[in-house]
């Protein structure tokens, strides 16, 4: 049985990755004024 925290992180990161489609959804018109908002920085591509 997974424990609490587990769960938890899971619906976090599927939280996230839902948040990350909207923004990616957004297409240009997504600017937000910090730089660690932008969809590189927020995905894989940005390490």
């Amino acid at each position: 049985m997974a424990s609490n925290s587990e769960t938890c992180h899971a619906v976090n990161v599927a939280n996230f990755n839902l948040l990350l489609d909207t923004v990616k959804s957004f297409g240009a018109d997504y600017k937000p004024t910090n730089p660690k908002l932008l969809v590189p920085a927020l995905t894989s591509e940005g390490l």
